[in-house]
């Protein structure tokens, strides 16, 4: 994966530059979920994320990484 793509320590600017279809709101939405809610156990479980679907997680499997 991709480090910016790594969910749990990433803040949102490395995360909406490596993943696609995730724009700086986005990105922003998944820190604001993960300091809230605590680290992400798998990739899918940013699913959970509001605005963000599965579909953004399977564009992306391959670039996420839950820890450096």
């Amino acid at each position: 994966g991709v480090g910016g793509g790594t969910l749990n320590p990433a803040a949102a600017a490395p995360l909406s530059e490596a993943l696609h279809g995730v724009g700086r709101s986005r990105a922003e939405a998944i820190v604001r979920y993960r300091e809230t809610q605590g680290d992400f156990v798998d990739a899918y479980a940013r699913a959970k994320v509001k605005g963000i679907g599965e579909r953004p997680v399977e564009v992306n499997e391959s670039r996420i990484k839950l820890k450096n």
